[in-house]
């Protein structure tokens, strides 16, 4: 049987290193943050609900992250630009984009493969300006499907188990 120190001697990186393959992850209750970008900060000096980066939420033990990807024209060269997700707390964009924060999270699965996490997404449109669902859905699915590694890929089921999600994003 586990005990406290079985999960504290794990400096946070690994607990989950210690529950059984076979145990329904709907079962489990994971620690999460809201708004989870905003400690990368952000553009205004508003917004901020966390006042730690992303790898040190990992760090911490967290393991459901709230991203809210927008959207935003980036600047590809002279008078060229291109629609990418980024990562918002309503109308205040982070300092970190989508992809970015997918990338902190999947290097620390590849370092720590018995390990998972969830990423919670909704759409941020709050801004006038990209506020189109479309744009957005083609831009989230063309990431889910041709920019996201599937190996860290997995849907939810309610009758997923642990050993069928480490080393993933659910």
């Amino acid at each position: 049987e586990l005990t406290l120190d079985d999960f504290t001697a794990t400096s946070g990186n690994q607990w989950l290193s210690l529950l059984d393959d076979e145990t329904p992850v709907s079962r489990l209750s994971l620690p999460g943050t809201h708004d989870a970008a905003t400690g990368e900060g952000t553009c205004l000096s508003i917004g901020v609900t966390q006042s730690l980066s992303l790898q040190a939420q990992w760090d911490m033990g967290i393991r459901v992250f709230d991203l809210r990807p927008g959207y935003k024209k980036v600047r590809k060269g002279f008078f060229k630009y291109r629609n990418e997700l980024h990562i918002y707390h309503g109308i205040v964009e982070t300092k970190i984009s989508f992809d970015k924060a997918i990338r902190c999270l999947t290097a620390n699965l590849k370092a720590h493969p018995q390990e998972f996490a969830v990423v919670v997404m909704r759409f941020e449109g709050d801004s006038p300006a990209y506020s189109d669902r479309n744009v957005w859905n083609g831009l989230m699915s063309d990431y889910l499907a041709n920019q996201l590694p599937q190996e860290f890929k997995v849907d939810y089921r309610p009758d997923l188990t642990l050993g069928e999600v480490r080393g993933k994003l659910l």
